[in-house]
């Protein structure tokens, strides 16, 4: 899940499955594309709810170095 503002209209969105494209040498979120401007995506924001992958502790004695 991530939430995502618009810059040109300041809309706001949160989306669950995200499909990434290549779009002028940049990879962003196909479902974030913006309806205010062509061309227009949304910037995801980041806060502290977005605690993004988390740490692996590993148990098993044989995987520890």
């Amino acid at each position: 899940m991530a939430d995502f503002k618009c810059e040109g209209c300041g809309s706001e969105k949160t989306i669950y499955k995200i499909t990434s494209i290549y779009v002028d040498g940049e990879w962003k979120p196909k479902e974030a594309k913006c309806n205010c401007k062509e061309d227009q995506y949304m910037e995801q924001i980041f806060d502290d709810s977005y605690k993004g992958i988390p740490a692996l502790i590993r148990t098993e004695p044989s995987l520890k170095k």
